[in-house]
């Protein structure tokens, strides 16, 4: 994270230095619509053991609109407003410890709301009329939908005796409903008619704490050891961001 900050700084600090050589015709402020797919970090678990127990990256998205307001040259803030619905998973190897590998479990859905602040920088390209480059850091306000509590999930199996047994139980419960998010974006856009802009951002959010915590626990089919573990869920994604931006004010 620490070099994914340095260079998004370092990229301001190079480009503030192009937007002072180069005369701009930027739109002054902008009502902005965006959505972007995006793949979510899988859950954290505790221990690891892939031939055992695993989680995958999960596919999610955003609907967002939002304020822009340039500022100097080519620098200018946004603020806006997004719903999040987010995947996560948890499977379970029910053929461990015989050789093979037979998966299963649970997909759950996470739906959040955000409330971003940023600082941008739109840099034209002198070579190619209309087309502009952007780079963008800020921070951000999510939310979990008060709805969204707690999800479990049991594999069990029949015994012979007629019994089932319990092979593999998982919980995960909200644990924080609010956090702050940094994130970073960098892409480009162009200048259409009426000098509105089609932009292209590719996207990295990173959450610093877990928004869910829970466990998972099981037995081992060899051996019919018991074991156990922990789980932490974040909003940690890269995604690619699509924009339409409606300029009110094309110069000021």
């Amino acid at each position: 994270m620490k070099q994914i900050t340095f260079l998004c700084i370092l990229s301001l600090a190079i480009g503030s230095i192009a937007a002072q050589e180069t005369s701009t015709k930027l739109p002054f402020n902008q009502i902005k619509f965006s959505l972007t797919p995006a793949l979510y970090d899988n859950l954290n678990l505790n221990p690891r053991n892939k031939d055992l127990v695993k989680s995958c990256s999960g596919f999610g998205g955003e609907i967002g609109v939002g304020y822009y307001q340039r500022l100097y040259r080519g620098f200018g803030m946004n603020i806006g407003a997004g719903f999040n619905a987010a995947s996560f998973n948890i499977k379970y190897n029910e053929e461990n410890g015989q050789g093979t590998k037979s998966f299963r479990g649970m997909t759950y859905p996470v739906f959040s709301y955000d409330i971003p602040l940023s600082l941008q920088l739109t840099i034209p390209d002198p070579s190619v009329k209309g087309w502009l480059y952007n780079m963008e850091l800020g921070a951000k306000l999510n939310g979990i939908l008060q709805n969204q509590n707690e999800w479990s999930y049991t594999f069990s199996t029949l015994q012979d005796n007629g019994y089932t047994k319990d092979e593999f139980n998982f919980y995960m419960e909200t644990t924080q409903q609010y956090s702050v998010s940094l994130f970073m974006k960098i892409g480009f856009a162009k200048l259409i008619e009426k000098s509105n802009t089609l932009h292209c951002n590719v996207v990295v959010n990173y959450n610093p704490k877990s928004m869910g915590s829970g466990f998972f626990s099981g037995t081992e089919q060899i051996n019919n050891n018991f074991f156990a573990g922990t789980a932490q869920q974040s909003l940690n994604y890269v995604g690619v961001e699509f924009v339409y931006g409606l300029t009110l004010c094309k110069k000021k």
